[in-house]
């Protein structure tokens, strides 16, 4: 009957095992060249027990390819808060043999490598996204420490072709962004022919991409048409070009969609705390009073809204915008701005959709062209232009301040110092205040019983998973002291002592530095046992 019992709990606990497979990009690093391939991460969990597996590692540098095996880490206890599990390992594991065809048994190097110190912080959601950083020590192979990333995340937390390389055959304009080609409003169709939203092959430094986005201003009927591109879309309803009837605008709800059946609205699914981006800007000429672009981005909650503003509106979340930095005239630089949650704390909505702008001047109508000919047959042959390239949103994950049990901790030395406990003093992640940096990111707290008192793991990790800061600190407690004459360590020094001592003495058996030298003149001999006898008596 017992051991049918075992077997039952053994099925349960198998059915327990949830197991969930991963498949995204894994980056290898070494001496700084990186290459990347698919891969697919195991995570398996059991009562908040995990074991996570990267399997038929393979170590690719140029053209030559190391079989390295199945990097295994087992019985991680895991961290959660807020559908996020984090998971910290710092250790040796071995290495076992892979499995896929055309590597023979023998061709694995990693089992050879006997103990490999492994260091691995790895997150994932609820939303099956998952991030793991690891560093392999190599040193007994290759001399080196190899950096693995893994991620399944790609642009799920970006805008859509943010690098502007991809441009639609339809309608001349970067795929998901608009200028004045799908403009609406009453003004529509003269409005349209001053599109000039272009493709550039003038990319910013660095730049791995062949493409940026262009904007140019344009002149009808003697009014400066700045050139403007939105995620949303354009509505041209009034010839005053200062007039809010002239905006970008979006709404989650809408069914409008451009020629390539993409909408006019992008979904964002979670903060970012800021944008940043490359421009370059330069006027036809120089209009003293007018001297700048502007880059605007509104966080709502998915219902209508326009960018300039016809009312107050309370669907805003946050907003970061050229103020109080402006955009004036330059070569390529990046640009980088903080989105203001604060000022829009009170409205209370979610973040559930983003709107952004960029137009060659701050005011409407108040850039510059330069034309010939005359008032009914001119030709525009300077512009205003703005170069747009590389946007990313960016989502912070650090760690500001750690205080526990109210006092707070030196973060430059805690992981080297530690804290130490009192006696009988326990400790718990409650006992932990963290103070976060990024406003959407989370932390997870772990503390566990360690050999010399505790070990407290804090991560916080970014929004989009992809960055994450890991503080690990041991707590320690007091070490019981040293009983002297408590020669047989039961904790009390009594007669028996005495009959231990002499056998020690008689055997040689003891040491200089055992509780055995009672009078703590660097030697055990007899001495010791008058001394003993006397601390018992005495």
């Amino acid at each position: 009957m017992r051991k049918l019992s075992t077997m039952f709990c053994a099925v349960l606990m198998s059915l327990s095992a949830m197991a969930t497979d991963y498949s995204g990009t894994l980056t290898v690093t070494v001496n700084g060249e990186h290459g990347a391939q698919p891969a697919t991460i195991s995570v398996v969990e059991n009562a908040g027990k995990y074991n996570l597996s990267v399997n038929n590692f393979m170590l690719v540098s140029g053209e030559t390819t190391l079989p390295v095996g199945n990097i295994v880490v087992e019985n991680v206890t895991g961290a959660v808060n807020a559908g996020l599990t984090t998971l910290y390992v710092d250790k040796n594991i071995q290495i076992q043999p892979g499995n896929t065809d055309g590597v023979a048994a023998e061709e694995w190097v990693g089992p050879a490598l006997g103990n490999v110190p492994v260091k691995m912080t790895s997150r994932f959601n609820d939303g099956g996204f998952l991030a793991v950083d690891i560093d392999i020590d190599m040193q007994a192979v290759l001399g080196k420490t190899i950096k693995v990333q893994f991620e399944n995340v790609g642009d799920h937390f970006q805008m859509p072709n943010s690098n502007f390389e991809t441009w639609s055959t339809q309608n001349k304009a970067p795929k998901y962004w608009h200028g004045f080609e799908s403009v609406k409003g009453g003004l529509a169709a003269s409005a349209k022919s001053s599109d000039k939203l272009q493709s550039s092959s003038w990319v910013r430094p660095g730049s791995t991409g062949s493409k940026s986005a262009v904007m140019t201003s344009n002149s009808v009927f003697g009014i400066i048409a700045n050139g403007t591109m939105t995620n949303g879309i354009l509505n041209a309803g009034n010839m005053s070009a200062a007039n809010a009837a002239n905006h970008s605008e979006t709404d989650l709800s809408s069914d409008a969609k451009d020629v390539n059946g993409d909408p006019f609205a992008t979904p964002i699914y979670a903060k970012p705390d800021a944008v940043k981006f490359w421009a370059k800007f330069s006027q036809a000429k120089t209009v003293a009073d007018f001297p700048y672009a502007t880059f605007n981005a509104v966080l709502t909650d998915g219902t209508y809204y326009q960018d300039p503003e016809d009312k107050a509106y309370s669907n805003k979340v946050a907003v970061a915008s050229n103020v109080p930095e402006k955009m004036g005239v330059g070569d390529w630089r990046e640009v980088v701005r903080s989105f203001d949650y604060a000022s829009y704390a009170s409205n209370n909505v979610e973040a559930k959709a983003i709107l952004m702008t960029f137009s060659t001047n701050a005011t409407p109508g108040k850039g510059s062209v330069e034309t010939t000919g005359s008032f009914f047959n001119q030709k525009v042959v300077a512009t205003d232009s703005l170069f747009i390239d590389d946007l990313e949103l960016v989502y912070l994950a650090g760690i500001k301040s750690i205080a526990f049990k109210g006092n707070a901790l030196d973060l430059a030395t805690i992981q080297n110092t530690g804290i130490q406990l009192v006696e009988g003093e326990s400790a718990a992640a409650s006992d932990f205040v963290v103070e976060k940096e990024g406003v959407d990111s989370k932390v997870t707290t772990l503390v566990e019983a360690a050999a010399e008192g505790y070990v407290a793991v804090i991560t916080v990790v970014s929004a989009d998973l992809k960055t994450s800061e890991t503080y690990v600190i041991n707590l320690k407690s007091p070490v019981a002291p040293v009983l002297k004459g408590d020669v047989d360590h039961n904790g009390v020094v009594d007669v028996t002592d005495v009959t231990v001592l002499i056998n020690m003495i008689l055997n040689s058996e003891a040491e200089a530095s055992s509780v055995a030298d009672v009078d703590g003149n660097g030697v055990v001999d007899v001495t010791d046992v008058t001394t003993l006898i006397s601390l018992i008596l005495g």
